[in-house]
């Protein structure tokens, strides 16, 4: 959401969510940062901001662009979190260096304007992307978050819909869910509370 309203030149991405136009959209989605291909989006005209300046002379005029805050748990493959562990986070061209805390979270405010990067964190290079996660709701929700959690691999599998299905079924029985490899409500309440939304 604050990568569309940036674009339409709308500083305070709340002031597009919560527009009463949106609320249809707001109450089926729940979050500002989880929408999908197809949901439409009412942007509010912005009225244009003037400044009477003297001729003949250099202005200069600087333009913020807001913050977001990129939250990441990272977690070795036996699902411990990598806690105090050093870590170099690159979006475009500005560098994030520090150290996780005691539950493997990376805390970071971000321009709005951040699309993708990569993580290196214990010799490991991951790649990073912002604000390309769907809905639970939606098939590719429930696989980007399986991802994420090491659940599914997408690269290099012949057939998509059955890679999801499998990796549906290993993340029921590691939780301790009914094992039906088939998406299902309280599979994505689930998933959603160990992935963080």
């Amino acid at each position: 959401m604050a990568q569309i309203a940036w674009r339409h030149g709308i500083g305070d991405a709340m002031k597009v969510w919560d527009h009463p136009e949106n609320a249809g959209l707001k109450a089926r989605r729940g979050d500002p940062n989880l929408l999908h291909p197809g949901d439409r989006l009412f942007i509010p005209v912005v009225s244009a901001s003037t400044s009477d300046v003297a001729t003949g002379m250099v202005h200069r005029f600087v333009i913020r662009v807001p913050k977001s805050r990129l939250r990441l748990a990272v977690h070795d493959e036996d699902n411990q979190p990598l806690a105090s562990r050093p870590f170099k986070l690159k979006l475009g061209s500005k560098t994030h260096e520090g150290t996780t805390d005691g539950n493997g979270i990376i805390d970071v405010a971000i321009p709005v304007t951040a699309t993708s990067g990569e993580l290196e964190i214990d010799d490991h290079v991951l790649p990073i992307f912002v604000g390309q996660l769907d809905p639970v709701a939606e098939p590719s929700g429930v696989g980007g978050r399986l991802e994420n959690l090491g659940f599914l691999r997408s690269q290099g599998v012949r057939d998509p819909d059955e890679a999801l299905q499998a990796a549906v079924g290993r993340f029921q029985a590691q939780h301790g869910l009914e094992v039906t490899s088939e998406i299902n409500d309280e599979t994505r309440h689930e998933l959603e509370e160990r992935h963080g939304c």
